[in-house]
C-alpha cells in the first residue's frame, strides 16, 4: 500500500491543492481544487433541573474546584476556591458561552463567569463579573497557571440573589464579554487559539457560600 497523506483546513473557503511526489530520481505534480463547508455548530445547552448530585453531570468535567447540583441549579460546593467545569465535547476556535449568575454574598470578593478555550487546568480565558472591594466586569488570561487581566470595566454590585447573565465570545485574537445580552468589553490576546467552553463559580474569601448559575449554553464552530 502506498503513502497517504492528509490536510485539514480551519476556515472554510475553497483552495488548490498540490500533491508532488519524488522517488528521489523524478518528480511529479498534480493539483486540483477543493471546496471546504463550513463547519456545522456544536451547541450545548444545561438547564440544571435534575436532582441535587454531588456532580454537574455527565456532560461535564470538572477541572477545579467542586461543582454541585441543588435546587435545578449548578452550585459550587461549600468550599474556598475556584470551581471551573468544562464542556469537553464542546471544543474549537470560534466559540461562545453564556450562563445566568447569582450571588448570594458579594463581600468575598467572588467572581463568576464563563470560561473560553479551556486547554488545561493553567490554560484558558475567562469573561466573569468581580464583586466585592472591586466591582467589574473583566477578561483574563491563565497561561501555565498564571493570570493575567487583559480588560476590565467598572460596574455596579450586583443585588443579592438576583440572577444576571454573562456572555463570552472568542473569535480570531478577538475577546468579548456581555451583561444581560449588552457587550461591555472587548480585548484582543493571541496566545490560546482553540478549546472547551465551561463555567467558573469563584468564591473569593467564602468557605460557606455557595453561589448560583443556571441556563448555559455554549457553542463553537
Amino acid at each position: 500500500m502506498g503513502s497517504t497523506v492528509s490536510h485539514a483546513y480551519l476556515v472554510a473557503g475553497t483552495y488548490i491543492v498540490t500533491l508532488t511526489v519524488s522517488d528521489g530520481l523524478s518528480t511529479a505534480a498534480d493539483s486540483l481544487t477543493v471546496s471546504v463547508a463550513p463547519a456545522q455548530p456544536a451547541v450545548f445547552s444545561d438547564n440544571f433541573n435534575r436532582p441535587d448530585s454531588s456532580s454537574p453531570g455527565s456532560s461535564w468535567q470538572e477541572t477545579q474546584g467542586d461543582l454541585v447540583i441543588k435546587g435545578n441549579e449548578l452550585r459550587n460546593a461549600a468550599l474556598k476556591a475556584t470551581h471551573i467545569a468544562i464542556v469537553p465535547a464542546v471544543s474549537g476556535l470560534t466559540q461562545s458561552a453564556t450562563a445566568s449568575f447569582a450571588s448570594v454574598d458579594n463581600s468575598p470578593s467572588p467572581r463568576l463567569g464563563v470560561v473560553l478555550r479551556f486547554q488545561g487546568p493553567g490554560n484558558y480565558y475567562l469573561a466573569f463579573r468581580q464583586m466585592g472591594g472591586t466591582n467589574a466586569l473583566r477578561i483574563s488570561k491563565v497561561v501555565n497557571g498564571f493570570e493575567t487581566i487583559l480588560g476590565s470595566v467598572a460596574v455596579g454590585s450586583p443585588a443579592l440573589n438576583t440572577f444576571f447573565r454573562i456572555g463570552g465570545d472568542a473569535t480570531g485574537t478577538q475577546l468579548s464579554l456581555t451583561l444581560d445580552g449588552v457587550k461591555k468589553l472587548t480585548v484582543f490576546d493571541s496566545v490560546l487559539a482553540a478549546g472547551s467552553v465551561g463555567v467558573l463559580l469563584g468564591t473569593g474569601t467564602s468557605a460557606t457560600a455557595q453561589y448560583r448559575a443556571d441556563s448555559f449554553t455554549g457553542q463553537v464552530q
